[in-house]
């Protein structure tokens, strides 16, 4: 079959769902009658691998740092060979790849490959690797065609131009390379305010039940109303924009007939930006009456009542994300967090009081982390710790390109902000000491019994765990942390 693109996602750390990205550009380039080919490497990589402990949440590092990725790609030649040839075998013109932090270094291994088989074919990156046109800089050797930003529009008029033999340069949002291999200037695209007009991934070329959790995954918004200093989610996405209730209720509709899937995961960073917007949406759900359970996750609010957690549960919210980071004050404040400790206290508390189940996120290290600043996070974590039902990660702080925290790398005393794990601040703020601090989190938490989902992840449950249970686990992804626990006699914590 002839294609007018193909669309690549390369191995990455995470693979619990389809690319919603790729889904989102599917959708959109098929509603303008082109025929798109979807290739998730990532998942069929994820089958193939033996090696589970790169999926572990707290070793991304892996996909990313030379030295550590190294062996991953000295053992895996002959497939990334025979990657590179299922997509060269493809009648194609294009050939366009999903690049992350965790898969750049394998997307560049797997694009060299397909460029050596067809020169002639136009290669295309995008993703959230090039949300600022610097990017294409650093990468201009290895693609012919850069997207920056968000993709829908500008890979439309990219693709009518390539048909037509047009010129690319000129078109919003994309830069591209003459034969001297020069870029040409950038002028950025608008982006949409209406979101509701970008049709839904139906996600119809995959098979969910490779996947990791076989339930569909679903984008609310895009970006984000707050700055987190340590995030690049702002200046990935710029504006924040949200879908309407009802239109993420009817992509909800869609795949639980179509699917018969009862379980979502609403991968927004901030479902409840807006209470309003929140509990117009949680009204929908119960009115409805459907049977269905949701992941997703939230920002910490003064505004998100006892009375809207509640009824949030009613509407079918089983578990709740938060972006907690740590438990000192100070600390928020220089993370440009938007909370104290005393709101985290009783969103944690009201949340799994309202019978939600509490996940958080930690950060180690973040520049200005003195030693009371960390005894001040173990304390809240002992405080709290009846009301923490998981902690999902804890991350040594990285300075992540794009975010706040590199571009203004010479305020917080960063010496090397480059080096995105190995920075330092002189002595007082190393790499070795935000990896002790990150291990004294995770004993701490241990001796408490909150459980740490990167170390009890499913990924690497099927292995150990009898095949009844594995199953069970799987359908109720969410509830697995408990089962898990109770499965493997983990020590019960007084909650229980």
């Amino acid at each position: 079959m002839k294609y007018d693109i193909v669309l690549v996602q390369c191995p990455m750390m995470v693979h619990f769902w389809p690319s919603t990205g790729l889904g989102y550009l599917c959708e959109y380039l098929r509603l303008h009658d082109y025929q798109v080919k979807m290739l998730d490497q990532n998942i069929d990589f994820f089958h193939l691998c033996d090696n589970r402990e790169i999926y572990r949440l707290d070793n991304d590092n892996t996909w990313y740092s030379e030295e550590l990725f190294a062996p991953l790609r000295e053992k895996y030649r002959g497939l990334m060979d025979q990657q590179a040839q299922a997509i060269a075998d493809l009648d194609a013109p294009i050939v366009g790849y999903t690049v992350s932090s965790t898969n750049v270094k394998w997307t560049l291994e797997v694009a060299r490959r397909v460029r050596r088989l067809d020169p002639q074919r136009l290669t295309v990156f995008g993703g959230s690797e090039f949300i600022l046109p610097e990017s294409a800089e650093r990468y201009r050797d290895e693609a012919d065609v850069f997207v920056i930003g968000e993709g829908e529009e500008t890979l439309l008029e990219l693709i009518e131009h390539h048909h037509q033999n047009m010129p690319l340069t000129g078109i919003d949002g994309l830069i591209c390379k003459n034969e001297r291999n020069e870029l040409s200037a950038f002028t950025p695209r608008q982006m949409p305010e209406d979101l509701d007009r970008f049709p839904f991934p139906t996600f119809q070329e995959a098979d969910l039940s490779r996947y990791l959790f076989p339930n569909v995954c679903i984008s609310a918004s895009r970006g984000c109303i707050r700055r987190c200093t340590f995030c690049s989610d702002h200046a990935q996405w710029c504006t924040f924009r949200t879908r309407s209730a009802d239109h993420v209720i009817q992509e909800m509709e869609y795949h639980a007939k179509k699917r018969l899937s009862e379980t979502f995961y609403i991968t927004s960073s901030l479902l409840n930006f807006n209470p309003v917007w929140f509990e117009e949406f949680c009204d929908k759900l119960i009115e409805k009456r459907m049977n269905w359970e949701i992941v997703t996750e939230m920002i910490i609010d003064r505004r998100m009542t006892p009375e809207l957690l509640r009824k949030a549960r009613q509407a079918g919210i089983t578990h709740v994300e938060y972006g907690l980071e740590c438990g000192s004050d100070k600390i928020l404040r220089l993370m440009k967090k938007g909370f104290t400790t005393q709101m985290a206290r009783e969103n944690i508390r009201n949340t799994h009081n309202a019978g939600i189940v509490c996940e958080v996120n930690l950060i180690t290290g973040f520049p200005g982390e003195m030693e009371e600043d960390h005894r001040a996070t173990k304390q809240f974590l002992s405080e709290n710790a009846a009301y923490i039902d998981v902690i999902k990660v804890i991350h040594a702080c990285a300075v992540l390109p794009n975010s706040p925290l590199r571009r203004r790398y010479k305020e917080f005393g960063i010496e090397d902000p480059d080096q995105v794990l190995t920075w330092r601040i002189g002595a007082e703020n190393t790499y070795e000491l935000r990896q002790q601090r990150m291990n004294d989190l995770i004993d701490h938490a241990r001796k408490l019994g909150i459980a740490l989902a990167f170390e009890h992840q499913p990924t690497g449950l099927k292995s150990y765990l009898k095949p009844k249970y594995f199953k069970q686990i799987m359908k109720q992804p969410w509830r697995s942390y408990r089962k898990i626990r109770r499965i493997m006699h983990w020590k019960k914590h007084n909650r229980d």
